[in-house]
């Protein structure tokens, strides 16, 4: 449910196989997948700074509208998916496995 997700919180979730971080970012709700493109580890347990997540093994950061990579040592986006807010809870795409997920669409 929405109400989970403190603003400025992250929480992970399965969709489907996918691992996905849904993150409340000032009342807007982002949702990404939980691997970082540097090492593949978990992005759970991050910090977020407005609409940006750093990883918590390396420091490597994201921008959580879009997935795209922020600082080293990432070198590549993450997926990010769209997200919707229907009756309390946070919808999120999934798009099939393998294929890149739509961009920037926050739950407000």
């Amino acid at each position: 449910m929405a109400a989970d997700v403190g603003a400025g919180k992250c929480i992970s979730c399965k969709v489907g196989r996918l691992e996905v971080l849904v993150c409340n970012a000032n009342g807007s709700f982002y949702a990404v997948e939980n691997r970082c493109s540097h090492l593949g580890k978990p992005l759970a347990g991050g910090r977020l700074i407005g609409t940006e997540l750093t990883c918590p093994f390396h420091s490597a950061s994201f921008d959580i509208r879009d997935g795209r990579n922020i600082c080293f040592p990432a070198s590549r986006p993450i997926r990010s998916f769209r997200t919707r807010l229907k009756n309390g809870f946070i919808e999120v795409a999934a798009p099939e496995l393998g294929s890149p997920g739509p961009r920037r669409n926050p739950v407000q």
